[in-house]
């Protein structure tokens, strides 16, 4: 899945085995993952989102920050 790296200004690729699924406390869905030690997120779109849910990565939910 490709992520877009802020600090560098590039796209970079990430395999399914180093990304987590978070679910956002609206419900939407998002992934992390880090690359050279930096972390990256995206919000997911529906295909990205059933691809992951096939591959058995289970959202873990994300609390609201007061």
């Amino acid at each position: 899945m490709q992520f877009y790296n802020l600090k560098t200004k590039q796209k970079v690729e990430i395999s399914d085995e180093n990304i987590q699924s978070v679910e956002m406390p609206n419900g939407r869905m998002a992934a992390t993952a880090e690359n050279e030690g930096m972390k990256l997120f995206k919000f997911l779109g529906k295909d990205d989102t059933d691809r992951l849910l096939a591959a058995g990565k289970v959202p873990t939910k994300q609390e609201k920050s007061s």
